[in-house]
């Protein structure tokens, strides 16, 4: 009898303890509460307050935006033509909400309290880990990766290189390179590049973006609520300057800066090469120019169109004028 007592005591406490960890462990959703344009969940367009769950696709059409709130502590921003896989959506075994998405393309901002939740963004190129933060992730063409942080920290980590499946040792673990708050940085397939000062233009879209806001757990599923509350969630010269832009742009910028280098370095190579005495001799008055990504060069220079075409030591270079800081005379 008495064995018989225990047994159903020990028997009490497994079911017990069980649904402890069931609880602890149970799946966590988000909900949307904020949609501008056509925003879709697995290809079936949603509306305010349609819940986001784990392996679920978003995707974010041109001149369209969308707020996904996963907590009380956790929301990111989906800006036009982005797509975005909800990885993994779990409370952890302290109560906090552990969140993994994988970014393929477009630009997100994300906004997370201290303490709230455990948050990854993963890309083709980078792996971003916070705690608390706010920061924006774009993502152009080739899987080019730029993070910029307004508040917090932001490690950055190559993504695996081990194919699933693979019986190849995976190569040794770098350690993150730790983004600080006012900093950006890219990366791509060649690595992690150094950070760098966020741009005066950056930092005010960033803080725009941070004027997003956070609702109410109660109000997650009204949808009546949310929309009587969206202009006070994301206020409109919000959505219309920064959320709703085209982010393709981002790719095309990329790529841009990817051909212009490109032709710069044709150029130079199929140009014969000239001494700083013959330049002189030939052009007279030599300028020195430099540009807004931070080249300089020394040469003659003649406009041609949109571009400047400057004569230096080792050859024509072609650069868009739009993209000219400065001219100054060469002494």
């Amino acid at each position: 009898m008495r064995l018989k007592s225990m047994f159903i005591v020990m028997t009490g406490m497994l079911v017990f303890f069980g649904q402890a960890c069931k609880e602890k462990s149970k799946e966590l959703t988000g909900n949307f509460t904020f949609i501008k344009g056509d925003v879709t969940v697995n290809s079936k367009k949603v509306t305010i307050g349609t819940p986001v769950r784990s392996k679920d696709v978003v995707n974010v059409s041109d001149a369209s935006g969308a707020i996904i709130q996963f907590s009380t502590g956790a929301l990111i921003t989906l800006k036009a033509n982005t797509e975005l896989e909800v990885s993994k959506l779990l409370y952890g075994s302290d109560g906090k909400p552990g969140i993994e998405l994988n970014q393929q393309k477009g630009s997100t901002f994300s906004k997370i309290q201290p303490g709230k939740a455990e948050y990854k963004i993963s890309t083709p190129t980078a792996v971003a880990g916070v705690r608390g933060t706010a920061f924006n992730i774009s993502v152009g063409g080739a899987g080019k990766t730029e993070i910029q942080l307004l508040q917090g920290k932001v490690a950055v980590s190559k993504p695996s290189a081990k194919a699933e499946g693979s019986s190849e040792a995976a190569a040794p673990k770098e350690e993150p390179v730790e983004l600080q708050a006012g900093q950006k940085l890219e990366t791509s397939s060649e690595g992690i590049e150094e950070a760098v000062k966020l741009k005066a233009d950056e930092k005010e879209n960033l803080e725009k973006l941070n004027q997003i806001t956070f609702v109410a757990e109660d109000k997650l599923v009204d949808e009546k609520a949310l929309k009587e509350e969206a202009t006070t969630i994301a206020p409109e010269s919000v959505v219309q300057e920064t959320i709703v832009e085209d982010s393709t742009s981002i790719a095309a910028a990329t790529d841009e800066k990817e051909t212009v280098k490109k032709a710069e370095k044709a150029k130079k190579e199929e140009a014969p090469k000239m001494t700083l005495a013959e330049l002189k001799k030939k052009y007279g008055q030599l300028s020195k120019i430099t540009t807004k990504d931070g080249q300089s060069y020394v040469g003659a220079f003649e406009q041609q169109g949109s571009n400047m075409v400057i004569t230096t030591i080792d050859g024509k270079v072609k650069v868009p004028v739009a993209n000219i800081a400065k001219v100054s005379p060469h002494n």
